[in-house]
């Protein structure tokens, strides 16, 4: 039953489901054929089509999960049935669909990835007790349908399927009639990116590379179009000087030296050259650039070697602006991302150039299939505070400018042309965070103490990707940089950063941090943040391969030069050094020798650096918990990396929407590992830190507060809000709240504990401050 053939165009959807319910009567022999599909957000299951019953009632029936027959088989994700249901107390008349006529029910579930997408179920006049091979043979059917259904959805597809389109689809003959409504209240999901909710009318600015169906123009002469396009490199090459400078400015020195790779390929002779050979062939100045870029983009895309793959980002991003400019003139790319109203912006792909290019008091939002929580994209728009959701599953072909849109960083997910009651909510919503927010801000520059009466100073830091994030760190009040990711420098750049250049980047965050301390952790790559031009090999599962430390002692080469940049940057303020992934004795032990070493041959070469500085261990993965007590006699600190704890302990992908729902910091299994890291460190008389997601997180931070954690690590703007929580706790109270939840048996037990705990304090306000995005900090 292979009907995916069909799904073509947005208009096929109406006749592909009819003809299935069709078939799918015919091949089980009923009289009636339905099928619903299930909104996971109103709960609600809509009939899309049906074969036997009232083809009118299509979109008007909508049934409630639990609710019926069909209701009750999604609730219970089983098959339901009945030889005569109408006699069934679950039985729900539907007004003017017509079941009254109809005796038997046999009613399959549509599951798609573990989440049920629908309900398909077939009907007979006669009372007829459905066999179980007759359920096993619907069940068989209800596969290629959900396959069906999902590729509709991959192929933009699903709209609201008017009620008159349907009535006479066969599998012989298209029916034109199929119309769709446009998208209203259109939920689509994605990775929330960048906490925050933003509303603004929608502009998208697509990077398909299309020039030639924009090319219109006939070619003049040769020499003309050759003139054109010598004067477009020329203007780009200026464009690309100037937008490098406004990089610089709004991230810094070292994120905007992407733009080096773009002029050296720009100002190659031989590439503008290949394009005026063709030009000489009679083509057009668009038309020559086109055809030399898809031969470069054929080419890479053969290639082994990733670091060539992933330079046809370059070249696509600067072909784009030549094209613009030879299409435009000076009212080329740059203009695209200019507004007069609040605007949310899609791109298919966003360049750092793009960044450079947004007006900030009127960009409101960011969307883009690309991208994840810890891309490059996320990175930079994290830095200058937009909502963002990136990796939207399906992008309807429907979506156009202007479009009101509202984003939803921290659930992940973006709403079309929300309806007034969607806006309404978010409006208020929108209006209390705000109101929160300011409260918070009160306490952003204090030094806090748990409790007020409490003289325990509690530190707490903030999380850095890039040196820009460190002025947010100063702004939001942290009291000392709790964790300086070094990746960054090494995923933007197109070539290894020397060690020169690394003790610049790492000297500028100590310069901008003034006093404060800075715990710099060494390379975190593999994984899921891959460095092309390093070649790292491909693995199956890259988060449980060669990444983080166990990189760093294979490429002693690359660490020496880190270890040095970092030591000769601890010359100019306070420091710390901290190991990623430790997961045995030897790896630690390995890993400062090598440290050992390099520092004696800076001694040996007279450049000065901090002689006493204290070096950490990440705490990421079960084995570290395991031998904590060893490893705090090698260290001076501890620094929870909670996100992989998590994820390691209960066997659960973070960024895999299958089992996302399983990954549950409130688990028993992973409180009890933090609770045993920290006697283990306190032990030994060691500090324990933690920098993950949960330290942000309200409910959280209390009971690792409440188990002995004696700072937090976090995104800088979530610094007021744990600033203000913590100066409101009684360390007493929050001790006894660990002590109780550390006995429970389930995840569901112990938020549901917090959670009133934090009701009985009056910390309400805190409560609508927990939903965060899960990404790496």
């Amino acid at each position: 039953m292979d009907l995916g053939v069909l799904i073509q165009s947005p208009n096929d959807l109406g006749k592909v489901l009819h003809v299935l319910v069709e078939k799918v009567a015919r091949l089980m022999r009923t009289d009636a054929c339905s099928l619903y599909l299930f909104n996971s957000i109103t709960e609600e299951l809509t009939l899309k089509a049906t074969y036997g019953l009232n083809e009118m009632a299509i979109d008007q029936i909508i049934i409630k999960a639990g609710q019926g027959l069909t209701g009750t088989s999604l609730k219970l994700l089983k098959p339901i049935s009945i030889a005569n249901a109408t006699k069934s107390k679950i039985f729900l008349p539907m007004a003017g669909l017509g079941e009254e006529e109809y005796a038997s029910f046999l009613g399959v579930p549509l599951v798609y990835n573990a989440c049920p997408i629908g309900v398909i179920s077939v009907q007979n006049k006669k009372t007829t007790k459905f066999r179980k091979k007759d359920v096993d043979f619907l069940l068989s059917l209800a596969i290629p349908a959900v396959s069906l259904i999902e590729k509709a959805k991959f192929m933009e597809t699903v709209g609201t399927v008017q009620k008159a389109a349907v009535s006479k689809a066969t599998l012989d003959k298209a029916n034109d009639e199929v119309t769709y409504e446009y998208l209203r209240d259109h939920i689509i999901k994605g990775i929330p990116a960048v906490p925050g909710i933003s509303m603004g009318r929608l502009k998208i600015i697509s990077q398909t590379y299309y020039t030639t169906q924009q090319d219109t123009s006939t070619p003049q002469n040769i020499e003309s179009e050759i003139k054109k396009l010598q004067e477009s490199f020329l203007h780009v090459s200026h464009e690309i000087r100037e937008t490098k400078k406004q990089a610089e400015a709004k991230f810094g020195p070292d994120e905007a030296s992407i733009f080096e790779a773009y002029l050296l390929f720009l100002e190659s002779h031989s590439f503008q050259q290949q394009v005026i050979n063709e030009i000489k062939k009679g083509l057009s100045a668009i038309k020559a650039l086109d055809s030399i870029v898809k031969k470069y983009m054929d080419r890479m895309a053969l290639a082994h070697d990733e670091y060539i793959k992933e330079r046809a980002y370059d070249i696509q991003d600067i072909s784009r602006k030549i094209s613009d400019y030879l299409l435009y003139g000076e009212s080329s790319r740059r203009n695209a991302f200019t507004t007069k109203e609040n605007a949310i912006f899609f791109n298919d792909f966003w360049s750092i150039s793009d960044f450079t290019n947004l007006d900030l008091k009127k960009t409101k939002g960011i969307i883009s299939p690309s991208g994840g929580a810890n891309s490059h994209i996320a990175i930079l728009a994290d830095t200058l505070n937009i909502p963002t959701v990136l990796g939207l599953s399906a992008i309807p072909g429907q979506l156009k400018n202007d479009d009101n849109i509202i984003v939803d960083g921290y659930a992940g997910v973006v709403i079309v042309n929300p309806t007034k009651a969607t806006i309404e909510l978010y409006k208020h919503e929108i209006e209390e965070s705000q109101k929160r927010i300011k409260s918070f801000e009160t306490n952003k520059d204090k030094k806090i103490r748990i409790g007020l009466k409490s003289k325990h100073y509690f530190p707490i830091g903030a999380n850095l990707n890039m040196v820009a994030h460190a002025k947010n760190a100063v702004t939001y009040g942290a009291d000392l940089i709790g964790l300086c990711r070094t990746e960054f420098p090494f995923l933007i750049r197109k070539q290894l950063p020397t060690e020169e250049e690394q003790f610049i980047i790492y000297k500028r965050v100590i310069d901008v941090a003034k006093d404060k301390k800075v715990v710099f952790r060494t390379l975190d790559i593999g994984g899921d943040k891959y460095v092309a031009y390093l070649n790292l090999p491909k693995e199956s599962n890259p988060s449980l391969g060669w990444r983080a430390i166990r990189f760093s002692l294979e490429r002693k080469d690359l660490f020496r030069i880190q270890l040095r940049a970092i030591l000769r940057a601890s010359h100019y303020g306070k420091i710390k050094l901290l190991f990623p992934m430790i997961t045995t004795m030897e790896e630690l032990r390995e890993a400062k020798q090598i440290l050992q070493s390099v520092k004696k041959e800076l001694r040996d070469e007279g450049l000065p650096f901090a002689r006493h500085i204290p070096i950490g261990a990440m705490v990421e993965v079960p084995a570290a918990v395991e031998i904590a007590e060893h490893l705090a006699k090698e260290v001076d600190f501890f620094s929870l990396g909670t996100n992989d704890l998590v994820q390691y302990c209960l066997a659960v992908d973070r960024s895999n929407p299958v089992v996302a729902k399983l990954y549950d910091p409130y688990h028993p299994a992973v409180l009890k590992m933090i609770q045993r890291t920290i006697t283990a460190a306190h032990k030994h008389k060691i500090k324990v830190s933690a920098c993950g997601d949960i330290a942000a997180q309200p409910l959280l931070c209390s009971l690792l507060i409440g188990m002995g954690i004696d700072s937090l690590s976090m995104t800088p703007r979530s610094i007021p809000k744990i600033k203000s929580l913590a100066k409101l706790l009684n360390m007493a109270s929050t001790i006894r709240l660990a002590h109780r939840c550390l006995k429970m048996e389930t995840g569901v037990q112990i938020r549901k504990e917090v959670e009133n705990y934090f009701l009985k304090n009056g910390f309400d306000k805190f409560l609508f401050e927990t939903r965060a995005p899960i990404s790496d900090y």
